[in-house]
């Protein structure tokens, strides 16, 4: 057991620094853009080059993981938001984040169910059929590519929904609702794909068992048998 804890920790450690040397080389590679003339120019300069921004990349990796270990921060924003730590950053981020996702799950969750109980009472019918196609496209689609559509269609094209998120204090409120619809949606679809072809899978499983034959066989309804 304890070298089976042990292999699994190094697994865990080794998959850590894949990830993070992953992440960072494909970041620097990133097109940057170079600061203006100005003061506030010079100043991130200075500060990017006391990070060792400029110095091989081998190298800046091991200053970023050095320096992450010994002050525990992850740098300062110079771009989205100047002078100000990652930490900061984040932590102004995740509330607007885990709202969109609880609406999206809370959304998700009964849509889903619904779509697979659907398909599998109506199985190889047109709805049945339908369901399916939409299940796949949907699973198939980044959510991202969703995003990108609604965002044009709805928020450009047709100018029904806002463009960006209301950055208020009260998540919940009647304002900020319609400012996150898109976003929950896009993220939404996925998930409701995915459960609609589970529950279907599961269900038509359940309404195909011997026992359900069984019960049909004695004059049971479907209903009735369920």
């Amino acid at each position: 057991m304890l070298k089976y804890v042990i292999k699994r920790i190094l697994l865990l450690i080794m998959t850590l620094i894949i990830i993070t040397a992953i992440s960072f080389i494909l970041i620097r590679l990133m097109p940057y853009p170079k600061p203006t003339e100005g003061d506030n120019a010079a100043n991130i300069i200075a500060y990017l080059d006391s990070i060792g921004f400029y110095e091989p990349m081998p190298y800046q990796m091991w200053l970023y993981v050095k320096r992450l270990f010994e002050t525990g921060s992850f740098g300062m924003s110079y771009h989205l938001w100047p002078a100000h730590s990652f930490e900061a950053l984040l932590l102004k981020k995740i509330p607007a984040t885990i709202v969109v996702n609880l609406y999206s799950v809370i959304l998700a969750i009964p849509l889903g169910l619904f779509l697979g109980i659907l398909a599998a009472l109506k199985k190889n019918k047109l709805t049945d059929q339908t369901i399916s196609i939409a299940v796949i496209a949907f699973i198939s689609v980044p959510s991202f590519i969703y995003a990108f559509l609604f965002q044009y269609f709805f928020a450009y094209k047709w100018p029904i929904l806002p463009l960006r998120m209301y950055m208020g204090e009260d998540f919940f409120s009647l304002r900020m609702f319609p400012s996150i619809i898109l976003p929950i949606i896009s993220l939404a679809l996925g998930s409701i794909a995915g459960i609609a072809r589970y529950t279907r899978a599961e269900l038509i499983e359940v309404l195909t068992g011997e026992y359900m034959f069984l019960a049909r066989t004695k004059g049971l309804s479907r209903g009735q048998a369920t």
